[in-house]
């Protein structure tokens, strides 16, 4: 199949159809699981650009995270700081990250952009 979130709700839209609810949901579970599996890791992994986009989805339409380019380690005790300039998506892009640059260790950076990509998937 090969094909992202984003696309398959465009054609869908496109073809008078709609992206069913059971398809929107499993592929939002999907990548929710890979980015708690990233944000599990020793050190956690911060994937900064969660869109529609960068979900892909399999042959049996779950959702699974693809363009890995611009994640990095999360924070750790000593180093708070995981780029000088904050990367992503504009409009995903966690509002305290995009203008401290900082990522603590307590706080969800790309869960801002989980939020955005629920209500975006929900229209």
């Amino acid at each position: 199949m090969g094909m992202t979130v984003l696309t398959y709700k465009e054609r869908c839209i496109y073809d008078h159809g709609r992206l069913q609810w059971q398809l929107r949901l499993r592929a939002l579970l999907g990548a929710g699981k890979g980015l708690a599996f990233l944000h599990n890791q020793t050190p956690h992994v911060i994937y900064r650009d969660f869109t529609p986009s960068n979900i892909l989805l399999d042959q049996g339409y779950n959702g699974v995270l693809g363009d890995f380019g611009i994640a990095r380690d999360g924070p750790t005790e000593d180093r708070s700081h995981i780029s000088t300039r904050a990367n992503g998506t504009l409009g995903y892009i966690c509002p305290y990250y995009i203008t401290t640059t900082r990522c603590l260790q307590y706080f969800p950076v790309d869960r801002p952009s989980m939020d955005e990509v629920v209500v975006e998937l929900s229209l």
